[in-house]
């Protein structure tokens, strides 16, 4: 942790060396396994933003979407964790990445949306790809998930 500060500390000083207008964001993946977040915070400093990327997928998290959506907010390093700590840090907040892999996320997705909506996020991004993991919406690939994702962002045509 104490190596990862002084780098992000390096590169946010040397960026803003040239140019006052970069915004920083710091970014934690939901519930990171055997290292608590916290621990590689660079200080406030160096931060304008704090992100977390998350994901459902039913190899990790629970099938049922009601359950999914709370175990993705109470989980250790979960969704509450993270709004608590850019609450505590004064810093807005992101989601660089979240996705699913379930065509029946239509509950969850409203969720999502309605978090979003009542925090202090700055902006979110879906991850509409196949890599490791599926979750790519505008192929078709969870159609029921992604009429709801249109529904909820309010979305229509061929956006994902």
């Amino acid at each position: 942790p104490e190596a990862f500060k002084g780098a992000f500390q390096q590169f946010v000083t040397s960026f803003r060396s040239v140019s006052d207008r970069f915004v920083i964001e710091w970014n934690v993946n939901i519930g990171e396994a055997g290292m608590d977040p916290e621990s590689a915070y660079p200080g406030d400093d160096y931060v304008d933003v704090i992100g977390m990327d998350f994901y459902w997928f039913p190899e990790w998290n629970p099938v049922d979407p009601v359950e999914a959506w709370d175990f993705m907010v109470n989980r250790h390093w979960g969704l509450q964790w993270h709004q608590d700590f850019a609450e505590a840090h004064g810093k807005p907040d992101a989601y660089s990445e979240w996705g699913v892999s379930l065509d029946n996320a239509g509950y969850y997705i409203e969720k999502v949306n309605e978090w979003f909506d009542t925090h202090n996020v700055v902006f979110h991004t879906y991850w509409n790809s196949n890599g490791a993991y599926p979750g790519k919406f505008s192929d078709g690939q969870y159609p029921t998930t992604g009429a709801a994702y249109k529904e909820a962002f309010g979305l229509s045509g061929n956006q994902p």
